[in-house]
């Protein structure tokens, strides 16, 4: 809850990696066990930016939500990811339960990323701002049951959320 979460280049060399080079592959990247009720997640009011660095990993995400896991992702900000959410569905893990309310993204190949039919997908109030190339994407055109979309909406200025947060 309300964090800063980013990637960007190294000012030195560190941990194998160049100075210049920028490591991050996910801000958040869920790993849990197949077992059991959900993991539960939340993350709030944060901030999520510069995950769209060549990296050793395809499709780098500020969020990479996958697992047996049930997210809310509740007034977050994000900007300059290659893909800000990326959301795999049921798997031999199990698959993600994602609910995205209030949050926007900016300069972004992909907004939301859904893979492997992810289902209970529900996003509600998700803003696209300037930059963003695809806004809703689903891996081989696939959704599983249970998606919900609503009040999806041009952002206002990403300033004006980083100052003010989101209005209530």
């Amino acid at each position: 809850e309300n964090c800063n979460l980013w990637s960007a280049p190294l000012a030195a060399d560190a941990g194998g990696f160049n100075a210049g080079e920028r490591p991050g592959e996910n801000a958040v990247d869920t790993k849990t066990k197949p077992d059991g009720e959900p993991c539960k997640l939340v993350i709030r009011n944060c901030y999520m930016h510069g995950w769209n660095q060549p990296s050793q990993i395809d499709n780098a995400a500020a969020l990479n939500i996958k697992e047996n896991v049930a997210a809310e992702i509740v007034n977050c900000v994000f900007d300059n990811n290659e893909i800000a959410f990326r959301l795999r569905g049921p798997s031999s893990r199990g698959g993600a339960q994602v609910t995205i309310k209030d949050c926007a993204i900016y300069r972004t190949k992909v907004g939301v990323r859904g893979e492997d039919k992810i289902e209970n997908l529900k996003i509600n109030g998700l803003g696209f701002g300037d930059g963003v190339e695809s806004r809703i994407k689903f891996h081989n055109g696939e959704v599983g049951q249970g998606y919900g979309n609503s009040g999806e909406h041009d952002a206002p200025a990403m300033e004006l959320l980083l100052k003010n947060g989101f209005a209530k």
